[in-house]
């Protein structure tokens, strides 16, 4: 499947391989219509214009997070996202996002609310550089959600608790600015 709307492609699909296909000729289009880039961002939702430029685009962090491509797509176009926060590599896994805020640059002063599922027992927070907030509402599925207001300019992350050595460990970070 071509991954560009400007280019036809010839395939032929690996049969030992899911979802690889080989090109074998390729040929440009002047012109690409509505339903090339349709074709395009139905199954390849991050090759978007809208998005594929975007800062800390780390599909398998999103993905290990619980948010697909169609997903992650959806909501970089809906919240006008130029970086994403970062999701630490393979810390992501600790946590399934529901909602959180999507632009890594949050403000100081405004109320942002996350929240997730934890995959990982322990203890969770939000550090916004030596303020920690560990007040979480719990609902009855498991859900963990809090309300936080960043105070300090500099970092901001959700973090967990390790077990075996006590210390805590960023699953996603931000970046808090002033007004």
């Amino acid at each position: 499947m071509p991954r560009k709307t400007s280019r036809l492609s010839f395939s032929i699909k690996d049969r030992n391989v899911d979802n690889c296909w080989n090109n074998l000729i390729e040929y440009d289009i002047d012109k690409p219509t509505q339903d090339d880039w349709n074709n395009v961002i139905k199954h390849y939702p991050l090759d978007n214009p809208k998005v594929k430029d975007v800062k800390n685009l780390y599909k398998k962090e999103w993905n290990d997070a619980n948010i697909d491509d169609t997903r992650l797509a959806q909501l970089i176009t809906e919240n006008n996202v130029k970086e994403l926060p970062i999701i630490y590599t393979n810390m992501g896994q600790n946590m399934e996002l529901v909602s959180v805020p999507m632009n890594k640059e949050l403000k100081v002063g405004t109320q942002y609310t996350f929240s997730f599922y934890p995959k990982k027992e322990g203890e969770w927070a939000v550090i916004n550089e030596n303020n920690w907030q560990t007040e979480w509402q719990i609902s009855d599925d498991g859900m963990y959600t809090i309300a936080v207001t960043p105070k300090t300019q500099g970092k901001l992350s959700i973090s967990v608790q390790n077990e075996s050595d006590g210390l805590y460990y960023s699953c996603i970070g931000y970046t808090v600015v002033g007004d």
